[in-house]
């Protein structure tokens, strides 16, 4: 794999609690398979982002950052509510 290329991981549509472990442990895998040092979190997926969304960034970035990345891009496609 292009060490340049980041490592992807798409989020669920729903955050449950104890997925938050198993998620990061993959962040963990991806960056040591792709040697990049970067993830791009996907959360286009993402039903209805709250708490659990925001501590669970949290918690790969923290992920990401223990495991020798730098950064864990967070991709969002949410279309903006019509107004």
């Amino acid at each position: 794999m292009d060490v340049n290329s980041p490592a992807v991981l798409v989020l669920p549509a729903e955050v449950v609690r104890g997925e938050v472990i198993l998620l990061c442990e993959d962040v963990r895998l991806r960056l040591a398979a792709t040697g990049s040092g970067r993830v791009v979190c996907d959360a286009g997926a993402l039903v209805a982002p709250g708490l659990a969304a925001v501590d669970l960034l949290a918690r790969l970035q923290l992920t990401a950052r223990r495991a020798g990345g730098g950064e864990v891009a967070r991709d969002y496609h949410h279309p903006r509510p019509e107004q």
